[in-house]
């Protein structure tokens, strides 16, 4: 019976250093902002166009309903849309910064006012307020955020906060065969031609650039702790083999 018990506390163990090892790796922690020293684009990000039409009402504009996904970990780096926008989380949690240009954020919330912390402008009875540049918040399931590239310049940052992938709808009017994202450096200035995502089906990491020797360092490092987890966990159930075998 000890020798049982000594078993079944090693068959803990070994998951409880696998998770760790995650832990320590960052695998299993949320994400945060593009990195400083990252370069222009995007990682983990897919969008998908739903649906489209061309509108009589604005002639040489295209009114699209689109679908964002971050995996966990992904971000996109500083970017414009020539575009009038309202996006919305379904699912996960999305961190929004915004560089340049003007926004309105719609909270959904029982209160009648956002936490007294949330980087917004003066205290409202509202729930839409007007979003600073060089300010960065956290939208939630059913909170939106829209701005208009037409009337004022927009240039914003966004990441997935949460520990799986974060899901957004957005509602866009866009030019007709314009580029959709244009990448922009510290300086704001519009960096070579990115794929026009408004005309695929499926984007995927919007052709993002090389990545730094810091992101090349944590993907190997995510993949080793996988692997770590992996054979611990194989050594685990090898255990149990044996364990239940021996005494069962």
């Amino acid at each position: 019976m000890r020798q049982l018990r000594g078993s079944k506390s090693v068959l803990l163990v070994v998951p409880i250093l696998a998770m760790l090892v995650l832990t320590n790796f960052g695998v299993l922690a949320q994400g945060g902002p593009p990195p400083p020293d990252a370069a222009p684009g995007s990682v983990g990000f897919q969008g998908a166009l739903l649906a489209a039409i061309d509108t009589s009402v604005a002639p040489g504009y295209r009114l699209q309903l689109a679908e964002s996904v971050f995996e966990p970990g992904a971000y996109v780096t500083s970017h414009v849309h020539p575009t009038a926008i309202v996006v919305c989380v379904q699912s996960g949690a999305l961190g929004f910064a915004l560089q340049h240009g003007s926004a309105m954020v719609t909270r959904f919330a029982l209160a009648p006012k956002p936490p007294a912390a949330d980087p917004l402008l003066a205290d409202s009875d509202i729930v839409q307020q007007q979003l600073l540049p060089g300010t960065d918040i956290v939208l939630e399931p059913r909170d939106c955020v829209a701005f208009d590239h037409f009337a004022a310049p927009t240039s914003h940052t966004g990441w997935n906060l949460s520990d799986g992938p974060t899901v957004l709808i957005e509602a866009r009017l866009v030019k007709t065969d314009e580029q959709f994202t244009t990448f922009i450096d510290d300086q704001g200035t519009p960096l070579p031609r990115s794929l026009p995502c408004e005309r695929e089906r499926l984007c995927s990491s919007m052709s993002r650039p090389a990545r730094t020797a810091a992101e090349k360092w944590a993907i190997s490092a995510h993949f080793f702790a996988f692997d770590i987890f992996r054979g611990l966990l194989h050594t685990s159930q090898w255990l149990e083999k044996r364990c239940f075998s021996a005494f069962g």
